[in-house]
């Protein structure tokens, strides 16, 4: 549970707590996926996030390599769906 739930520094749920559940799976080579669901508040209906993503790391000698295709699904009224996007990130840590 989170008092708020910020995503790029903009409140999803109009600064009111969030639940977010998920689930991670691993495959011990680095392929990973996960699914995960959060309540939101736009002020317009949009009520429930439901995200699922996939992604590889793997560690070179010095640093390590994360990959990943994330999908962010929105509910609540008809028009919901309209905010829905995907991603993909690098990131190297």
């Amino acid at each position: 549970m989170s008092n708020n739930y910020l995503f790029d520094g903009v409140s999803q749920t109009d600064k009111k707590a969030a639940v977010l559940p998920g689930l991670v799976w691993e495959a011990g080579n680095g392929l990973y996926a996960g699914l995960r669901v959060s309540n939101v508040d736009f002020g317009e209906g949009t009520k429930v996030e439901f995200d699922g993503y996939i992604g590889y790391y793997h560690q070179f000698n010095h640093f390590g390599m994360d990959i990943g295709f994330p999908q962010y699904t929105y509910h609540g009224k008809s028009y919901s769906s309209d905010l829905n996007f995907r991603e993909l990130y690098l990131i190297r840590r």
